[in-house]
């Protein structure tokens, strides 16, 4: 080709792009604005198309005139409104139904009649440049033909905007403008121009785009199918930092957990260092944690996640501790199953295999997607499958961009593929450990675990006391009954009663001793009995209100003189026979703790506002 010829191509070209639009220039664009609308309800008779900003950092950003939104039923309404659509902005469109049905358009027929260019650098001139001209990124030459104290020229591309700023020499601005020539009038006492900023704002097209913006393809026709009453921004969860797939823990990686003490902290390790879960979020840890010392219990249901992901329980403010117990049950999968499955044209459900037993199945709607887990052809829950929870879940458009799920499993924009992740082939590590904190001898340490152990019993055998404290003898929210033993005595041919509490618990409780002359007996350094007075919440105690009973009750021929208090006022509770190392225990529906400093027969108001704890 001569170089005549390719002077004259390039030219045409150059002409083409400055001035005119291509049919491919048009079609990526509609494209483009296409991925970033969606539809929010406002009101009964108002709804809004939103275009979200461009995701990516386009050079690029675009000024629409938007024109008219076309209807199902061939209807229009006009819209006149002039928006600029970039990376930083976001466009909510509201459209009012005045009379017609409330409906999503088919389609918005649009106006490009810009090109801007949000992110241009400025280009700078002084006085010294009498005459430069500058390439901009996109190709085009800004001239200066004249600068002096009082004024300024420039020759500029046609069809294109630039701002043009003047400042003084200290930096004032004097001007800002959008002409590419300026001067100070004489009688003007402004201080004479220094430099000059020059920024391209934008191309101007000759003739404008024509956009027709497609709905259809994109959401439901009903509205009472969209997602309403929110406002969300569709987040790309591709960019997140957790990773779809969890790292899976080796056997041996596993089998070497166990608890340490590093730095006055108690901590789950492997091989004498802090294991971090950041890369395992696949793993269960089920623990139960009681720190022991002389009249002191804590019991805990976790240790505590660190933010660096690893799990420690700290001593320091814990100066009391003498032991710890801990009894951890790890569940850790020997796979990670990643599920992606993919929209097919005419087909509104797939099935995925996960085993011979097993499957997923997934259904799409429109902007609707559903999935749920089967087994042999009915439908389960993930739990009946694996004890895990999806690590992983989200909905992408054909574009790869994730949705944000709403109301009635429907989500912004147009659901393409699903990509689940999910934990399978539980494998187990138990910890039962010991850890003993303060130099114990062997002896202190046996006394400790024997005084909790008991403990433990002794809860035990309340609860169970508890359930069946509905066959002593009431009337009218009135529990007629001094002491725990006449459950027994009163009930002694009833199995459902005897199974439960027995004579050596029976004779624990020293008030039955005047009715039923047995030897009173503690059980496990208990006597377990039912109260006389209630703790209030500011730890004083008030005797309990007592009311005589209006039947008779006996016991081998004998009647006894039953006295009853208010069912909320009855309580059943452990006084230990050695209160400097052992709790008192409150049964309720739950079991509570409490260390006196000398035997009490009270019951708490408010286990919390008096101080108890839950064992």
């Amino acid at each position: 080709m001569s170089h005549f010829l390719l002077k004259t191509f390039i030219l045409i070209q150059l002409v083409s792009t400055i001035g005119f639009a291509t049919e491919k220039e048009v079609k990526s664009l509609s494209d483009l604005i296409h991925k970033q609308m969606f539809v929010e309800k406002k009101k009964a008779r108002q709804m809004s198309i939103i275009i979200d900003p461009l995701y990516a950092d386009h050079d690029y950003g675009y000024q629409l005139k938007l024109k008219t939104f076309i209807f199902h039923d061939k209807s229009k309404i006009n819209y006149d409104k002039t928006v600029t659509i970039d990376s930083s902005n976001q466009i909510d469109i509201p459209i009012t139904f005045a009379s017609k049905p409330i409906d999503i358009p088919v389609s918005l027929t649009a106006e490009c009649t810009q090109k801007t260019f949000p992110y241009s650098s400025p280009v700078e001139f002084s006085l010294k440049d009498k005459a430069k001209q500058v390439k901009l990124p996109n190709g085009e030459v800004l001239k200066l033909t004249s600068i002096n104290r009082r004024s300024f020229k420039f020759e500029t591309p046609e069809n294109f905007i630039f701002q043009f700023i003047a400042y003084d020499k200290k930096g004032t601005p004097i001007v800002e403008t959008s002409k590419n020539e300026f001067a100070i009038a004489k009688s003007d006492k402004q201080n004479p121009l220094h430099k000059i900023k020059v920024t391209l704002k934008a191309q101007v097209y000759k003739k404008p785009l024509m956009l027709s913006l497609n709905f259809d393809s994109v959401y439901a026709k009903k509205l009472d199918t969209l997602p309403s009453d929110r406002f969300f921004t569709r987040e790309d969860i591709s960019k997140r930092l957790t990773p779809p797939t969890p790292s899976i823990i080796t056997d041996e990686a596993l089998n070497a957990l166990n608890y340490q003490l590093i730095d006055n902290k108690i901590v789950l390790s492997k091989e004498k260092q802090a294991f971090s879960f950041k890369d395992h979020m696949n793993i269960i840890n089920d623990e139960s944690i009681v720190l022991l010392g002389k009249a002191y219990i804590k019991k805990l249901s976790a240790t505590y996640l660190e933010e660096d992901f690893t799990k420690t329980i700290d001593l320091s403010k814990r100066k009391e501790t003498l032991l710890a117990i801990l009894k951890t049950r790890i569940l850790a999968p020997s796979e990670q199953l990643k599920i992606e499955v993919t929209r097919k044209a005419n087909k509104d459900s797939q099935t995925i295999t996960i085993d011979d037993e097993h499957s997923l199945q997934v259904y799409f709607n429109e902007n609707h997607l559903t999935y749920q887990f089967m087994k042999n052809e009915q439908v389960v829950q993930l739990s009946d499958i694996t004890p895990f929870a999806v690590t992983f879940e989200a909905v992408y458009n054909k574009e790869g961009i994730a949705l944000l799920k709403a109301k009635n499993n429907c989500y912004w924009g147009y659901p393409e593929k699903l990509v689940i992740s999910v934990p399978t082939k539980a494998k187990t590590k138990v910890i039962d450990q010991v850890i003993n904190l303060q130099k114990l001898t062997q002896i202190q340490e046996d006394q400790l675990l024997s005084n909790y152990g008991k403990i433990q019993k002794v809860a035990q055998a309340m609860a169970s006391i508890h359930s069946i404290s509905n066959f002593l003898p009431q009337e009218n929210n009135i529990v007629f009954a001094e002491d725990l033993a006449s459950l027994y005595y009163l009930n002694q041919n009833d199995s459902k009663v005897t199974t439960k509490y027995s004579l050596e618990l029976v004779r624990s409780d020293p008030k039955g001793l005047a009715d039923y002359k047995y030897q009173v007996m503690p059980y496990m350094g208990y006597y377990i009995t039912v109260n006389n007075k209630i703790e209030t919440s500011d730890s004083s105690f008030d005797d309990i209100q007592k009311f005589e009973s209006s039947k008779d009750f006996s016991y081998n021929g004998d009647y006894l003189d039953f006295i009853g208090v208010k069912k909320k006022d009855w309580g059943l509770i452990a006084i230990p026979v050695d209160p400097t190392t052992m709790p008192h225990l409150y049964s309720n529906y739950e079991q509570y703790y409490k260390f006196f400093d000398k035997q009490q027969d009270a019951k708490p108001i408010s286990v919390w506002k008096s101080g108890w704890s839950s064992l």
